[in-house]
């Protein structure tokens, strides 16, 4: 698989990276350029609509690389005043971004990625 990103998971994506800058994330702007090169090259084995990024290997790594996942989630509404439906995760591997997990609280589990006018909190970065 080698694809661009869809609509959606280019607006969430990027709604990560703003996050990033707005809290002074260390790495936000090689991440940023990282995302101006992805490309999907894989999905989530479990079916999920979670994308896996290829992103320009010439490109800074992040100065500080995190091991495993982003402090950074954002919860999605499927229908508006009830239970959260899904999270998105964004991941990154040795100072690249990596993916984008959905996880989906639904049921039956969601196969389409969720588009950003479904945030229902605002994307915020947890320092713990």
């Amino acid at each position: 698989m080698d694809r661009d990103l869809t609509s959606d998971e280019r607006d969430v994506l990027y709604a990560f990276l703003d996050a990033m800058d707005a809290d002074g994330f260390p790495g936000a702007a090689e991440y940023r350029a990282q995302a101006a090169t992805a490309r999907v090259t894989g999905m989530c084995g479990c079916g999920c609509p979670s994308p896996d990024f290829s992103v320009d290997e010439s490109l800074p790594l992040a100065p500080k690389a995190l091991k495993g996942i982003f402090p950074i989630s954002a919860c999605f509404d499927a229908n508006p005043g009830e239970e959260r439906g899904s999270e998105v995760l964004l991941w990154q591997m040795n100072g690249r971004i990596h993916s984008l997990e959905h996880v989906s609280f639904e049921d039956p589990i969601s196969q389409t990625f969720p588009p950003l006018t479904a945030l229902s909190e605002p994307i915020t970065i947890d320092r713990k």
